[in-house]
């Protein structure tokens, strides 16, 4: 029983703040066909919800094992077993789980292209730490195979999103080295019209004034006229 709930608490330890340290240094895509610069969007970080959720306790517990389920079965034996050995545990857990739920299910809607990379790095991060909690728990040679190609995986898809990111910030950067092309070969004229605007404002302006009636005299100065 010991054995159990000390692999229990390594993987979900791993599972819950690993994930949120490996995404402080996350850089910032741009979405596509926006054309906000990739320094100035604001994405939904992962493990950190920008609202606090209205939800229910027991409801928030079964989104985060649906979720589980689908995503990590694995994971699902585990948090029942915490359930039953550490109540307070399995409340935290499935808290800071639910964070990382709610945060893909921003990005989902912000970019459904980087919710599809970023849950996979999550699979593949969420596979990995549950294997290494194991082997903290029991190490075996056979264990550190499977850690290792987990880890390989992982490493891989890291590697994915990285390159996603690159694609996303050269595409940006051709779209600005092309606009700034346009605007050097054209200043000249684009000058020329601005002033041109700026000169039939002025003169509708002009004739504007010129069309409004003269102000009637004040009555002092009326009497002054008579006298």
């Amino acid at each position: 029983m010991r054995h159990a709930l000390t692999m229990v608490a390594l993987a979900l330890a791993l599972l819950t703040s690993a994930w949120s340290l490996s995404q402080a240094d996350e850089s910032k895509g741009t979405k596509p066909g926006s054309r906000t610069p990739v320094s100035e969007r604001k994405e939904p970080r992962l493990g950190k919800a920008k609202e606090k959720d209205p939800v229910s306790a027991k409801e928030r517990e079964k989104r985060v094992m649906a979720f589980v389920s689908e995503h990590h079965p694995e994971l699902v034996s585990l948090l029942e077993q915490l359930k039953a050995m550490k109540p307070e545990e399995f409340k935290r857990a499935i808290g800071e789980l639910d964070q990382v739920y709610r945060s893909l299910e921003d990005l989902k809607r912000a970019n459904p292209r980087q919710y599809d990379m970023n849950l996979k790095v999550w699979k593949a991060k969420s596979h990995a730490d549950l294997l290494s909690a194991r082997y903290l728990s029991a190490p075996s040679d056979e264990l550190e195979d499977e850690v290792e190609s987990a880890l390989r995986t992982l490493v891989k898809v890291e590697i994915e999103k990285q390159e996603q990111l690159e694609t996303q910030l050269r595409n940006r950067l051709n779209q600005v080295e092309a606009n700034l092309k346009r605007l050097k070969a054209d200043s000249d004229r684009r000058v020329g019209s601005r002033l041109q605007d700026l000169k039939k404002k002025a003169r509708r302006a002009k004739r504007q004034d010129d069309r409004k009636p003269a102000s009637a005299p004040t009555g002092r100065a009326k009497k002054e006229n008579e006298t």
